[in-house]
């Protein structure tokens, strides 16, 4: 569902890797990223760690950190402060690898994040169980961090993880993270937890993305989910990201557009996730941004805008 599997050698896992990454960027489609603003190549550097998890110690917790003295529009304050922001990526079932959302750890870890993704076994048939796991990995890598500011967190989530993602910001809230700023984004949410109202801190931003040719999950998951936010509904949304061709060229939006290896690096990407990501940070931490438009999916080389997103408080 989220990621290649199989229990081919490492060597050729990585080969086949390289392959689909070079092949998926040779087709990507024609709409090119944003040339500045949300979305668009950020000025951090990057600087990655690995670091086991003692808890489970056959899955490591990769971090990205950001460097450098420009300054960081999106997240505010500059690439290296002593304090930076951090996201929490939660991966799909069977997604545990950081190169299956190296787009996403990039983009994020550009515009002055701190990302963090733990790994853990993902079982689609004990989600709570998969939560677990995935909370106990969040809390060995916080210890663990440098130049960590646990008090303006971001969540993101894909599939399993989308679908936890709710659940495991309450246990980050309830730690007392997010305090200064708390945003969430799930990605084509698989299963939620519980039901009934999910309670949030009033200052929390959400948002949960669907993808209208996603045939791997219901897309009721992600309705009820949104439903279930008890958030005021000028501080989340929800948003269906819209497949779209033109020229010859084809945008899929799909179950797996998060994923950097058997997706292109294409607009679906730079619009529908960073540039909605940023715009969902920025509000969040900083109060900027909090009304733009997240439709808007950029344009297509001859300037004929691509079909939007559709963005609603009421899906």
């Amino acid at each position: 569902m989220d990621a290649l599997f199989s229990a081919r050698p490492r060597p050729v896992i990585a080969a086949l890797v390289l392959v689909l990454v070079v092949a998926a960027a040779a087709c990507a489609p024609g709409p090119p990223p944003p040339s500045s603003g949300p979305g668009s190549d950020t000025p951090c550097g990057r600087t990655d760690v690995q670091f086991p998890d003692p808890a489970n110690t056959a899955n490591p917790i990769y971090v990205a950190y950001p460097t450098g003295s420009a300054a960081a529009p999106v997240t505010g304050g500059t690439c290296g402060d002593a304090h930076r922001p951090v996201v929490f990526l939660v991966h799909g079932w069977l997604a545990s690898f950081n190169w299956v959302y190296e787009g996403v750890i990039n983009h994020f870890t550009r515009s002055g994040n701190i990302v963090v993704m733990g790994t853990y076994a993902t079982d689609l048939a004990d989600v709570q169980g998969s939560a677990n796991r995935a909370l106990q990995a969040i809390t060995a890598a916080a210890p663990q961090l440098q130049r960590a500011d646990l008090s303006r967190v971001g969540m993101i989530g894909h599939s399993l993880g989308g679908g936890t993602l709710p659940w495991l910001t309450q246990q980050v809230v309830a730690r007392g993270w997010g305090s200064q700023g708390l945003w969430m984004f799930a990605l084509a949410p698989f299963q939620g937890i519980g039901s009934g109202p999910i309670t949030l801190p009033a200052h929390t931003r959400a948002i949960i993305e669907a993808y209208d040719q996603d045939t791997l999950v219901d897309r009721n998951v992600g309705i009820d989910l949104y439903r279930r936010l008890s958030l005021p509904a000028d501080h989340k949304d929800h948003v269906t990201v819209r497949s779209s061709s033109h020229g010859g060229a084809t945008l899929t939006a799909q179950h797996t557009s998060p994923n950097s290896v058997i997706t292109p690096d294409d607009a679906i990407k730079f619009y529908g996730i960073y540039r909605i990501g940023d715009l969902l940070e920025s509000c969040a931490l900083l109060g900027h941004d909090c009304n733009a438009d997240l439709s808007l999916m950029g344009t297509w080389p001859d300037g004929t805008a691509v079909l939007p997103s559709v963005v609603t408080d009421n899906p």
